[in-house]
């Protein structure tokens, strides 16, 4: 009896190792923010290019040189950093690349996702953290063009629940190191 166990904790350590090196890399050191992958996974959607989307005329994506393929994946360059916030100043949405930072004083809240396409729509997918439960979930954080300049975005968690918005978020005129308080 005492063989099977050991023989049963050697495979299961041996399949876990075997897991591990066979997932794709995602995280620092590889081109992500360490949340995309699994995000992108879990909602069945490919990173893609924020600059080949319906809000990159918003991004000012039009006035950069044509994306050049990255290393990561075949994923081309995306945004140069433009931050956006609420007319409050209480919601920051930092885009930098194909990557999404967004952070809510008032619920306490941070996303960070990269920018892809599911059958759903194009989305930034990724983590959010809940700084009152120190949860975390996956997310999706969708963007279009707002009327009169700026984008609309809703945060949505995997089940589909709506986290945040819509709401509005301008081009911030100067920027914002943190959401101001609630």
């Amino acid at each position: 009896m005492r063989a099977s166990t050991r023989n049963a904790w050697f495979t299961a350590v041996a399949l876990a190792v075997a897991t591990t090196l066979s997932l794709p890399g995602c995280g620092p050191g590889v081109g992500g923010t360490g949340t995309g992958g699994a995000a992108l996974s879990a909602f069945g959607a490919t990173a893609t290019s924020v600059c080949g989307s319906a809000i990159a005329l918003e991004l000012g994506c039009a006035q950069a040189p044509a994306p050049a393929p990255s290393s990561a994946g075949g994923q081309t360059a995306g945004t140069s950093p433009v931050q956006l916030v609420d007319a409050g100043g209480r919601v920051t949405l930092d885009l930098a690349g194909n990557t999404a930072t967004l952070a809510s004083s008032c619920l306490k809240l941070r996303f960070d996702g990269d920018f892809g396409h599911a059958a759903s729509g194009d989305a930034f997918f990724g983590t959010v953290r809940l700084q009152v439960s120190n949860a975390e979930t996956l997310g999706a954080l969708t963007a279009a063009p707002a009327t009169g300049g700026g984008l609309t975005v809703e945060l949505r968690d995997r089940d589909g629940k709506t986290l945040l918005g819509p709401l509005v978020l301008q081009h911030a005129t100067v920027p914002v190191a943190a959401p101001n308080g609630c």
